[in-house]
């Protein structure tokens, strides 16, 4: 018996807030970043009260703030074998790679997600593997004695 029920709820997690993460990078980026016309916008005398909004979301992609994130978060839960900050790589890494930071994004996200992968997704002894002999059932080599 494997435990497809926790080996989908494990990979479900992740996979919705990547999804989640590179959704919400691109609608920032086309919808926010990219267009002219809020670029144009933004240069008169007196621009609208959300250009400084847009200006931010500009300077932290240039930066490349969510690859760098990503690669961090990544490099820790390797380290510390967190689940939290493995979540977190792998949902900036996904955010990275939409903003036109692939490099460090790509290392965070992967390796965030090696450390999602390297976590035991069954309770004990559901693997189909569920007993082991117990130590008074194994057998001692009989020596003979002359």
């Amino acid at each position: 018996m494997v435990c497809i029920r926790h080996l989908l709820s494990a990979a479900a997690v992740p996979a919705l807030l990547a999804s989640a993460a590179v959704s919400a990078a691109l609608l920032a980026r086309f919808l926010l970043i990219e267009p002219p016309q809020y670029a144009w916008a933004c240069q008169v005398a007196v621009p609208p009260a959300w250009c400084p909004v847009r200006a931010a979301a500009i300077m932290v992609v240039r930066a490349g703030a969510p690859g760098f994130l990503a690669l961090l978060a990544g490099v820790f839960a390797l380290w510390r074998g967190s689940r939290l900050a493995a979540l977190i790589a792998v949902a900036a890494g996904a955010a990275g790679l939409g903003l036109y930071v692939p490099e460090p994004a790509a290392a965070g996200f992967l390796l965030g997600a090696l450390v999602l992968v390297r976590e035991p997704v069954c309770p004990a002894g559901r693997l189909g593997h569920s007993h082991t002999p117990a130590a008074s059932s194994r057998q001692t080599p009989v020596h003979p004695s002359a």
